[in-house]
C-alpha cells in the first residue's frame, strides 16, 4: 500500500498534460521504489540489529 503522501503524487500526477505527466510518473515510481527499498534496508539492519 502507498503513504498517502505517494497517493497524494499519483493522483496530482493524472491531472498533467501529456509528456509532464508521464516523466511526473516515473518520477513517482522510482520514488515510491526508492522509499520501499529504504524502508527494508531499515528493516533489515533492525533485525541484524535484533539477533546481536
Amino acid at each position: 500500500m502507498l503513504a498517502g503522501e505517494d497517493q497524494a503524487l499519483i493522483i496530482k500526477n493524472r491531472e498533467l498534460p501529456g509528456r509532464v505527466a508521464a516523466d511526473a510518473a516515473a518520477w513517482t515510481k522510482e520514488t515510491v521504489m526508492a522509499r520501499k527499498a529504504i524502508s527494508l534496508f531499515h528493516e533489515a539492519i533492525e533485525i541484524e540489529l535484533a539477533r546481536r
